[in-house]
């Protein structure tokens, strides 16, 4: 059930062991001293020098995630959820992924159900994990899932165990998106919710390698911006998107992947070229390249 470590499941094994032994005493053993010692030694390191644990119930889950505020699982319950069988484990985390799903649930539920799915992750048995992707997998269906179902799939854990053909093609729209709202500074209002979604998408993690340039090359126009001096901004010598160009630095700075040789090797790209020509967007473009490294 996972209430007891291993050591101490095979320490109570072998306390069992020798309270049948004394239960069935004869001529060829007598219990000694250190059997008992033993016994009551172990009772009371593994089981009654710890607090008691009461085994979760989805109503327990069910009571903090409908409420009608923002509202997070306590420690309590995700220690209690840590030590659930595995049964328990799946029945609550099947119902956490579903109504943070349920379009039909009020916002506030789907938010608290995406949370509690974030917290319980870690604490998860692997098995539960496997049970619950087939699952989604089996909803998504043939299609690329949208972007509400790879948010949830990312905080539960799941997002891994997607087919590739759907992880990629998840991402080759929301790069026809990012296209077709632009990088230019005067897209400076669509770059807010754009680029937090990227973020909720995992960032540049699970961008399939070949679409990664792309990827990148956006960015980073995003971010350099383009040669300033005119209109109401005269006095800056660069213009980019005050709220793309935060974003874009927290994206690429919070990347695992090594993106540092990838960026050198967009200099090459003509547009990357244009935007370069100009020193005060290059050395923007500098800055970012020693952020990477």
């Amino acid at each position: 059930m996972g209430i007891l470590s291993r050591p101490e499941y095979k320490r109570l094994l072998r306390a069992y062991d020798i309270r049948k032994d004394l239960e069935h005493e004869d001529d060829e053993y007598e219990a000694g001293i250190e059997d008992c010692v033993y016994i009551f030694a172990t009772c009371i390191d593994v089981v009654l020098s710890k607090d008691p644990l009461h085994l979760i119930k989805l109503t327990d889950v069910k009571q903090i995630i409908e409420q009608p505020s923002p509202a997070a699982l306590n420690e309590s319950l995700t220690e209690e959820y840590k030590h659930a069988p595995q049964p328990r484990q799946h029945e609550i985390f099947k119902f956490l992924v579903s109504t943070a799903l349920n379009k039909a649930q009020p916002d506030i539920v789907q938010q608290n159900s995406f949370t509690a799915l974030f917290t319980l992750r870690p604490h998860t048995h692997t098995q539960v994990l496997l049970d619950a992707s087939k699952e989604l997998v089996d909803q998504i269906g043939k299609k690329a899932p949208e972007l509400r179902v790879a948010r949830v799939a990312l905080a539960a854990g799941l997002f891994p165990y997607l087919r590739k053909a759907q992880v990629k093609e998840l991402f080759a729209a929301y790069l026809e998106r990012m296209k077709q709202v632009g990088y230019q500074w005067r897209k400076n209002a669509d770059h807010g919710e754009l680029l937090r979604n990227l973020q909720e998408l995992g960032g540049l993690e699970h961008v399939p390698d070949q679409m990664l340039p792309e990827y990148l090359e956006w960015l980073l126009l995003c971010y350099i911006g383009e040669p300033g001096g005119y209109g109401a901004g005269y006095n800056r010598k660069v213009f980019y998107s005050n709220v793309g160009a935060p974003l874009v630095r927290d994206i690429i700075k919070e990347s695992k992947r090594p993106l540092a040789k990838e960026m050198e090797s967009l200099r090459k790209s003509a547009r990357m070229k244009l935007a370069l020509a100009d020193e005060h967007v290059a050395r923007r473009f500098e800055a970012m390249v020693d952020e990477a490294q």
